[in-house]
């Protein structure tokens, strides 16, 4: 059961940051790789909050 478990969080984590490099990578000055990375490695939530909080200092 606990496999099962961790299976899932782990597929809604990773389809957490396949959305945020989806909507935001190709304006991220640093491009679509990095914001995935950055996504995967923090979290989903907290680069999409950061997106939305700072987006001129993101993508100038």
């Amino acid at each position: 059961m606990s496999e099962i478990l961790f299976i899932v969080l782990f597929l809604a984590f990773y389809l957490g940051a396949l959305v945020v490099e989806y909507r935001y990578g190709k304006a991220f000055r640093w491009g679509e790789e990095w914001t995935f990375f950055l996504a995967f490695i923090l979290s989903p939530l907290l680069v999409y909050f950061l997106f939305r909080l700072f987006p001129r200092v993101l993508n100038d």
